[in-house]
């Protein structure tokens, strides 16, 4: 298993004793880091991450405590930060090292005596009411910085800033503010205006009377954006708008204030622009705090429903014009700007593309790894870990339990009971992540893999299906006028 560091108030001497053993032997893990920025998977250098929640808001504290990603592209040398009382599933990481042969983190687990809705704040909360003087958290993860270990978050809000600048901001990003301005909505729209990348008309609004010009002006079809949040439509970070022609300003704005209370966060500034029925992809790379680019620019399909992110597929299958316009951008347009102002780390913007004219608009900047980052990191570990090559495609699709027959919540445990030999790594094979959200009901997250010569995003979607179908199958469930995705 995993090496588990426990630290709680009673347990502190013991606990540092056991991080004094851990990095004894650094110099020897430096001396391998100086390859590390090499690697096609994972962090660059050994890193302490901390993954908080993602909108603790839209499903609940507990469930997002439990949505984890980021210990999928963790190597050995890497340190995982997770509250206690939200465990790793055992069996899960079991079958991570047992079976698919990958090195885990080392998993630090802290106690809170009053968790909070993510691991930052409750870091935080656990600093200032043990007070100057008193051990705690933050005394624990000072020393891995100390021995030279960065700081990666999953989403940086002011909480992760300030606490990464509480230790003189030993992350990947040069500014964190910067970068974390980048990562709003509002901030990447004005960075796109600022700097010639092409985006949807439209424009950050200020206040109701400016919302309402706007929408007047590029209307009919909308899309009204808040400054914060993940999850499309489904979860209220964007709502849609169809605005008749002949709509008189009174009762465009009853609609639009109708509208608005479906947002979430429903504050100014919000973006309203012009709504594009197009296909989405993603572009994603990483630039480390001295403006290096380590992961170069790469672009992945994107299975969107109702602008919310559902899945992907690599290799890409977009047209090989909007992939060269879109690495041209990055590289000529948003990298130099990004690197300017400081806000170097993990991007993955999203964007729309036009196939009758080749063109791209930028939409967004998820500043962290993206979650096919996290499903690509994730396959290369596996296939390195297995050596089965160099080549492979995958396909990455989230299953609604409900579209498998299941009520409520499963364990992971059971699922792999069911689905057995696809599980097993070789030529075609599935993948789980984030196990730890099955027994409250979320959706699976499943990844088909083809490796080999012959390997194919089709093989890839083949073993998925079977795997999804052994799953219907065993709960009897036989999916009739379900929700279907245009791959």
């Amino acid at each position: 298993m995993a090496k588990i560091i426990i630290a709680s108030p009673a347990k502190f001497e013991a606990g540092f004793f056991m991080v004094i053993n851990f990095i004894e032997n650094m110099e020897e893990k430096f001396e391998l880091a100086q390859n590390l920025e090499q690697l096609k998977w994972g962090f660059p250098k050994p890193t302490i991450v901390v993954e908080s929640a993602s909108a603790a808001a839209f499903k609940g504290i507990e469930e997002e405590q439990y949505y984890r990603r980021m210990y999928l592209m963790c190597g050995k040398d890497d340190i995982y930060v997770v509250n206690k009382k939200y465990p790793i599933d055992s069996d899960y990481s079991a079958y991570l090292k047992n079976v698919l042969g990958v090195e885990l983190p080392t998993f630090l687990e802290l106690e809170f005596p009053s968790p909070q809705s993510s691991l930052t704040t409750s870091m935080i909360a656990d600093h200032y009411h043990n007070g100057n003087g008193k051990e705690n958290t933050y005394d624990l993860i000072d020393l891995f910085i100390a021995s030279g270990c960065k700081l990666q978050f999953f989403e940086v809000t002011q909480d992760e800033v300030e606490f990464a600048n509480h230790f003189g901001n030993p992350t990947y990003s040069k500014n964190l503010s910067n970068y974390f301005n980048i990562g709003t909505k509002p901030g990447f729209k004005s960075f796109c205006f600022e700097n010639n990348i092409p985006t949807p008309s439209g424009s950050v609004c200020h206040d109701i009377d400016e919302l309402l010009t706007v929408a007047s002006e590029i209307g009919p079809e909308l899309i009204i954006k808040a400054s914060e949040g993940t999850g499309g439509e489904d979860f209220g970070s964007n709502v849609s708008i169809h605005v008749p022609e002949d709509l008189n300003g009174k009762n465009l704005k009853t609609i639009i204030e109708k509208k608005l209370l479906l947002l979430k966060p429903n504050t100014f500034p919000i973006i309203v622009e012009k709504k594009l029925q197009l296909p989405e992809g993603s572009l994603h790379f990483f630039i480390n705090e001295s403006g290096q680019i380590i992961f170069e620019p790469t672009v992945f399909n994107q299975i969107a429903k109702n602008y919310s992110y559902v899945g992907g597929f690599y290799p890409n299958h977009l047209p090989q014009e909007v992939v060269t316009l879109a690495n041209i951008i990055a590289q000529e347009n948003i990298i130099p700007a990004l690197i300017e102002i400081g806000a170097t780390g993990f991007h993955c913007l999203d964007f729309l593309y036009d196939e009758k004219t080749n063109l791209i608009f930028f939409i967004e900047d998820n500043t962290r790894p993206g979650a096919l980052d996290i499903v690509d990191h994730f396959v290369k570990n596996v296939i390195s870990a297995n050596n089965l090559g160099y080549q492979y495609s995958w396909f990455h699709l989230l299953v609604p339990l409900s579209e498998l027959g299941i009520t409520g919540g499963v364990s992971f445990g059971e699922l792999e009971k069911i689905i057995k030999d696809p599980m097993i790594p070789g030529q075609n094979f599935v993948l789980i992540s984030s196990p730890d959200i099955l027994p409250f009901g979320f959706s699976l997250l499943l990844t088909g893999i083809s490796c080999g010569k012959d390997a194919s995003i089709q093989q890839a979607k083949t073993i998925h299906q079977l795997a999804v179908n052994k799953l219907k199958n065993y709960y009897g469930k036989k999916l009739e006028g379900g929700d279907s995705y245009d791959y």
